[in-house]
């Protein structure tokens, strides 16, 4: 007698790049990734030009899951979705667009995080 066992799925891992503080990086709820590096470093060096600011680039693996993707014509404003994130109701961990800045005018996917717990994230 053959058994059928469906195939196991490995979860998807997705490497994400956030720029922040070297001495006290905020990798919590309301903090701001995205899939490109090139986006990431893009936003460090207009950070250390505009506001004297240095950032350095953290890089995590993560398992996205539970991510809240807008409907079709609603564009978020990368300026707004940290405060959208924080009042966030229970139930996502990720709140995911497109989005570009004035540091780097290339749309790229970008994920706020949504959890109670904090991203697991090295220096990239």
């Amino acid at each position: 007698m053959r058994r059928d066992v469906p195939a196991t799925r490995r979860p998807r891992i997705t490497t994400l790049w956030r720029a922040a503080a070297p001495d006290s990086p905020y990798f919590g709820r309301g903090s701001h990734w995205t899939t490109s590096e090139d986006a990431a470093r893009s936003f460090q060096r207009w950070l250390e030009e505009n506001c004297s600011v240095h950032r350095v680039i953290y890089r995590a693996e993560v398992q996205l899951t539970e991510v809240y993707e807008p409907p079709p014509g609603i564009h978020l404003d990368a300026s707004d979705v940290q405060c959208v994130a924080l009042a966030w109701p229970e139930g996502y961990r990720w709140l995911a667009f497109h989005g570009a800045g004035e540091w780097d005018p290339q749309s790229a996917e970008q994920y706020v995080y949504l959890g109670r717990e904090p991203v697991r994230a090295v220096p990239g």
